[in-house]
């Protein structure tokens, strides 16, 4: 079995809208069903996918069975904690920047994929993106939770993705 860390030193976001793929090739690596310098979602999805019906479908073959819901921040962190404790990878979105439509004042939130990563202090919140060659710097989740609810959208929750091997 891959570690979490030597996954995340080494495998990449392809393109830019690929978080996605990223996270779901995260779990498959860390499971041992594709190798490390594989990305079949990355590469059948360059656009960008996500946790829907073809995705699922895609990790079942591959021996995964993917469940997903939204959390509140508490929630999330015991649903990872209880996860990472069973030796599984939990991936979830978390707004990543905003785009502000400066005809309509329309704002549009996007999302990255991000991995919770064990560490010798309980666990951090990791990712990679488009183009870098490292990792990014630990997300401050419970700061952007509040932040988030507070400025962008008071009903936000965590969207995660946890799995059973078959």
């Amino acid at each position: 079995m891959n570690s979490y860390t030597d996954i995340l030193n080494n495998h990449a976001q392809l393109f830019p809208d690929s978080c996605a793929g990223w996270g779901l090739e995260f779990i498959l690596k860390f499971e041992d069903r594709i190798k490390m310098h594989e990305y079949p979602l990355q590469q059948r999805w360059p656009k960008g996918c996500g946790f829907g019906p073809d995705e699922t479908k895609a990790m079942d073959d591959l021996g995964i069975i993917t469940t997903n819901d939204s959390f509140d921040h508490t929630d999330f962190e015991k649903k990872v904690a209880a996860e990472l404790a069973d030796s599984r990878a939990i991936i979830f979105t978390a707004p990543d920047h905003v785009i502000l439509n400066q005809v309509t004042g329309e704002i549009t939130v996007m999302d990255h994929t991000w991995a919770a990563i064990p560490t010798n202090h309980g666990h951090e919140y990791r990712s990679r993106a488009s183009g870098q060659t490292a990792p990014l710097s630990p997300l401050p989740l419970a700061n952007l939770y509040t932040q988030v609810r507070k400025v962008l959208m008071p009903n936000w929750k965590i969207h995660a993705l946890w799995y059973k091997r078959k």
